[in-house]
């Protein structure tokens, strides 16, 4: 699983199983969207952790007032890159 954290000064990170990825996020003019960029990006790989270069890849979070979480959209970048195998789906909110 992967774990999502969304900080006020406008910083993300998520983490994962083989993956540590910081970015920035903005909400949406409408406030129905949080949008992510991720661009310091860190793959575990047999001799450590390994930094991404030139890889960046955004991810729209759509948010659901009712159930009070998110759902995740990865970019196309992200999907074809095969960094990761975090995907498309709801993030519960923890904290």
């Amino acid at each position: 699983s992967y774990k999502t954290c969304f900080e006020e000064d406008g910083t993300v990170t998520q983490s994962g199983w083989r993956n540590k990825d910081k970015g920035t996020y903005v909400v949406s003019d409408d406030g129905k969207n949080v949008i992510a960029t991720f661009n310091d990006n860190y793959l575990d790989s047999a001799g450590g952790w390994v930094q991404l270069e030139n890889y960046e890849y955004s991810v729209i979070y759509g948010i659901n007032t009712v159930e009070n979480c998110l759902y995740a959209s990865y970019s196309q970048e992200f999907e074809e890159a095969l960094y990761s195998n975090a995907e498309d789906g709801q993030l519960n909110k923890l904290r």
